[in-house]
């Protein structure tokens, strides 16, 4: 069977990428290190070949934190909603912790964000609103969690479909059509493409709609159902198109802080110049 291999995809963005990094060297520390963690990222994220499907919780962590934001009358960083929205997850990349264990509990998440509570009080309310959403919605359904890890290791869990099965993939589309035209709306498809300093959040969600792609065809249990192609496309584009925006918007600040730069300088000799001048 053919199958979409979006290789293509991630050596074009790894590529822009690499050539970012080479023209920040030696200027700019932290923009380095960031995309230097970023290329990594790719670089080992091509080596895994087992995903949960981040469809269904992209617009579950969409609408649960845009409508909470909403109630509580706070503004909602979108990149970081749907970085927030997969997060639990992470436990596919920590091979020491079971898969829908302790990420996926409910006190853990809980105690983990009493901090950002603290620090932001209720701008935190939204970014819980997805974590719980992938918990208590996306994942209770279909497999289910260890709900109240560490107090007890028992999973919870209700009808329990599978990732692959028809009912959830139909699911994950109606949600991907429902989701859509809201964020079309509301104007934030338009916000997603324009630049922002949290747009390297982008490379979380990337990940996660482009890890079940390499799997998709080749039998394995965690491969792609074909009604979620073009739905992992459509955010494939979209977060990678973004993500070349903030690199780039990143690059023009550069060049516009050295250009300030040379000019300082060269006024500055001009200056010592006429001094000089004036002197003799």
């Amino acid at each position: 069977m053919e199958y979409i291999n979006p290789i293509l995809i991630f050596a074009c963005l790894k590529e822009q990428l690499l050539n970012r990094l080479k023209q920040v060297e030696g200027c700019n520390c932290h923009e380095r290190v960031r995309v230097t963690l970023i290329v990594a990222f790719i670089i080992w994220i091509r080596k895994e070949v087992f995903w949960t499907f981040a469809i269904g919780h992209f617009a579950l962590g969409y609408l649960f934190g845009k409508g909470s934001s909403k109630l509580a009358h706070v503004k909602v960083n979108l990149p970081l909603l749907f970085a927030a929205s997969v997060l639990p997850d992470v436990d596919l990349l920590l091979r020491f912790l079971m898969h829908r264990g302790p990420t996926h509990s409910i006190l853990t998440i809980t105690v983990l964000m009493l901090p950002f509570f603290f620090v932001y009080r209720k701008q935190a309310i939204p970014y819980f609103a997805a974590l719980l959403s992938h918990i208590l919605i996306g994942d209770f359904f279909t497999g289910g969690i260890q709900l109240f890890w560490p107090l007890s290791h028992s999973t919870f869990g209700a009808l329990n479909f599978g990732v692959t099965s028809m009912p959830v993939a139909i699911t994950e589309i109606a949600l991907f059509l429902l989701t859509v035209p809201i964020m079309y709306k509301l104007g934030d498809l338009k916000t997603l493409l324009k630049p922002n300093n949290k747009n390297w959040a982008l490379i979380v969600p990337l990940g996660a709609v482009l890890g079940p792609l390499f799997s998709l065809g080749r039998g394995q249990e965690g491969s792609l159902p074909i009604l979620l192609i073009a739905p992992s496309l459509f955010y494939i584009s979209l977060f990678a198109y973004a993500i070349l925006i903030w690199l780039r918007a990143g690059y023009l600040k550069h060049l516009r802080v050295n250009k300030l730069i040379y000019r300082n300088l060269s006024f500055e000799k001009g200056n010592c110049g006429d001094k000089k001048s004036g002197n003799n």
